[in-house]
């Protein structure tokens, strides 16, 4: 039987290629489709891992041998359905900037639309389930009322004072207008306060470079940035998808200066994860990295291992928080960092913590031991019961 999986990693190698001029029609998904591949599979894999719209790309392609019709006809249909969803957040971006450049907020597009077209030069190749804005903490209140007066209100439908308290944690707040098809993630941050990974916003709007969506320029992070950060975001959320490792390599293969990325990764305190992933990258696509990249790679061993094992679980479908949790204290740079993520992780109230009690906004800080005491109770009550003589 044809290896599906494999068969989806060949096609993110194929976009990663095609970014230096490569050919799409790689041996391995000449032998899929020669060797009586299970198509179903592959749709549910490539979805899965947010790979449809690239796998629909890659094997819609007339040039691409081996592909039956039908299913080449089923891909075309899937990927026009994504280039549809992907312009419709188009507008919606480029509409949502363009609120924001007239109230004078300087803002950067971040994933979405914008990385696509970054990284695939095509806007329709990912998909997004909200659109992600970020901000220097400074310009975030003049951010919100922008988008008040444009129509956009906090998602779980509290004042923008309790919202902002309720998600601080996490360093967005999701927002929603009517009649618009996705949620506006307005950010302050890159991360969530218990892992280092969010390098200084105002900074990052500095050094950025624009892009065009539609008739409005807009800010994304610099070469450098970008990569840092897809790379932080993946690793985040346990490298669960394939596509951001295909949208880091792609990041990659247009070019970067391997010192200004090893300056960039320290920035955002995130040095070994960033490593981890690059090395996860040339290994399954086998792209060159920079010089200054490879030889920082060689000096982790860690970083190398845990490559390997981002690999493995990746195929396996290994997926949950308990396994993120063990990546992210292994990818941490040093034992400080390690102790930070376990006094946040235990004393950092989440909307969950809101959602149980809901208190208004000054009266938060209590939210913390509130927190502390549900965590202990919950250790309490599931505790496993003493062992008993037989």
């Amino acid at each position: 039987m044809p290896d599906t999986f494999g068969a989806v990693v060949a096609c993110g190698k194929a976009v990663v290629a095609r970014v230096v001029g490569g050919p799409r029609d790689t041996p391995d998904l000449l032998a899929y489709g020669r060797g009586d591949g299970d198509w179903d599979a592959l749709m549910d894999i490539a979805k899965s891992h947010a790979m449809l719209p690239l796998v629909a790309d890659v094997l819609g392609d007339v040039n691409v041998t081996g592909v039956p019709a039908q299913e080449r006809a089923r891909l075309s249909a899937a990927g026009r359905g994504a280039a549809v969803s992907a312009l419709a957040a188009t507008r919606q971006l480029a509409d949502t900037m363009r609120v924001l450049e007239r109230a004078g907020v300087p803002a950067l597009a971040y994933k979405g639309p914008a990385l696509s077209l970054a990284a695939y030069g095509n806007v329709g190749l990912r998909t997004s389930d909200d659109l992600d804005i970020v901000v220097a903490p400074d310009d975030l209140r003049r951010a919100a009322d922008a988008l008040a007066d444009g129509g956009y209100v906090p998602v779980d439908r509290r004042s923008w004072t309790e919202s902002r308290v309720a998600h601080d944690w996490q360093g967005h707040v999701a927002l929603a207008r009517a009649g618009e098809p996705l949620p506006v993630e307005l950010h302050w941050r890159f991360c969530d306060r218990k892992l280092p990974w969010s390098p200084d916003v105002g900074g990052v709007i500095e050094r950025a470079t624009s892009v065009r969506l539609g008739d409005v320029e807009t800010h994304v992070p610099a070469a450098a940035d970008q990569i840092v950060l897809v790379t932080l975001h993946a690793a985040r959320h346990g490298w669960d998808r394939l596509e951001s490792l295909v949208c880091a390599g792609a990041l990659v293969a247009r070019g970067v200066d391997g010192a200004e990325l090893i300056a960039a990764a320290r920035r955002a305190r995130g040095v070994r994860a960033t490593l981890a992933g690059l090395e996860a990258v040339r290994r399954l696509f086998d792209i060159a990295l920079p010089t200054e990249v490879v030889a920082a790679i060689g000096r982790d061993r860690r970083a190398q291992r845990i490559a390997g094992d981002v690999l493995t679980r990746l195929r396996a479908g290994d997926r949950g928080p308990a396994r993120d949790a063990a990546l992210h204290l292994a990818l941490l740079d040093g034992p400080l960092a390690r102790i930070r993520y376990f006094i946040l992780a235990a004393a950092l109230p989440t909307a969950r913590d809101a959602q149980a009690i809901r208190l208004p906004a000054y009266l938060w800080p209590i939210y913390s031991p509130i927190r502390l005491l549900r965590l202990a109770w919950r250790a309490l009550v599931h505790r496993p019961d003493s062992a008993t003589k037989s």
